[in-house]
C-alpha cells in the first residue's frame, strides 16, 4: 500500500514539474515573440503602405503594413474622411469577400501572435459617405 502512495506522490510531482516547464517555455517564447514585434516597427510612409498592397509584392514589402500599423493609427484620426482621401493615403482598398460587414478593408499582414495563423485587417464603416468608426481586427 506504501509503494502505491509513493507511485503516485511521484507521478504528481513529475505532472507538476512537466506543467511548470510548460508555463517557463510558454512565457519566455511569448517575451521573445513580443520582443521581436516591437523591434520591427516602422513609421507610417504612405509610398511603403501603396506598394506593399501591390499584387506581386515581395514579401518583405509586404510585412511593411503590419509593422507600420501603430505608428499610423497614433498619428491619424480617420473619422469623418471620405472614401476619396482613404484612398489617396492608402492606396485602394483590399479585394476579398472575408469581411463584408465593412465598407473599406486593407491587408495588414499575418496576425502579430508568435503562432501568424490568422491575418490582421484595418477595417472601415463608412456612413453617409464619411468614416464612422475603423480598428484592426484579427480573421
Amino acid at each position: 500500500m506504501r509503494s502505491a502512495k509513493r507511485i503516485i506522490l511521484a507521478a504528481i510531482v513529475v505532472v507538476g514539474l512537466l506543467i511548470a516547464a510548460f508555463i517557463a517555455f510558454t512565457i519566455i517564447s511569448n517575451n521573445h515573440c513580443v520582443s521581436e514585434i516591437a523591434k520591427s516597427l516602422q513609421p507610417f510612409d504612405a509610398k511603403k503602405w501603396i506598394e506593399a498592397g501591390a499584387k506581386g509584392a515581395s514579401s518583405a514589402q509586404q510585412e511593411y503594413r503590419i509593422s507600420a500599423i501603430e505608428d499610423l493609427l497614433a498619428h491619424k484620426n480617420f473619422k469623418g474622411q471620405t472614401k476619396a482621401q482613404l484612398i489617396e493615403l492608402l492606396g485602394e482598398p483590399t479585394q476579398t469577400d472575408k469581411l463584408p460587414n465593412y465598407d473599406m478593408i486593407y491587408w495588414l499582414g499575418p496576425d502579430r501572435s508568435c503562432m501568424r495563423m490568422d491575418s490582421e485587417w484595418l477595417v472601415f464603416t463608412l456612413k453617409n459617405g464619411q468614416v464612422e468608426s475603423y480598428s484592426v481586427i484579427v480573421d
